[in-house]
């Protein structure tokens, strides 16, 4: 067996910083009402994991429930492209009303400069006539 090289004193060794929790300002505001983006904003926090845990912090002192609009709620209603650019849109995260799309279901693509136009051209859609549209509005 060798012995493991001890730390060089050349080598730095460096710390991703960690936002500090700081009850006083995190109370303020979440009774400000602040949404989950602007805390982490003014928090200087940069993942939603370190606010939910920051809160449950907060929560657990206080022993008072703190609701954060935004916090739990993802953004399943955007459509978004992947790395392989591909268009994604989970049918289940957003409300078509009475339109059912069965598999296969074919649809012609129209884009204009803010909105991305389906248009069913196959039959393999339930109680929606062909020139029905649906859209979805792009990301801005």
């Amino acid at each position: 067996m060798s012995k493991k090289n001890p730390i060089q004193d050349d080598m730095v060794i460096t710390k991703k910083q960690q936002s500090s929790y700081d009850a006083a300002k995190l109370r303020k505001l979440v009774k400000e009402g602040k949404t989950a983006k602007e805390i982490m904003e003014a928090l200087d926090i940069s993942h939603s994991q370190v606010l939910k845990h920051h809160l449950l912090k907060l929560c657990a002192t206080d022993q008072t429930y703190y609701d954060v609009p935004g916090l739990y709620n993802r953004n399943s209603r955007k459509a978004y492209v992947n790395a392989k650019g591909e268009i994604k849109l989970k049918m289940s995260n957003i409300d078509f009303g009475n339109v059912v799309f069965k598999p296969e279901t074919e649809f012609d693509v129209t884009v204009t400069e803010t909105q991305v136009i389906l248009t069913v051209l196959s039959s393999g859609t339930s109680r929606q006539s062909e020139g029905e549209e649906s859209t979805e509005d792009l990301p801005q």
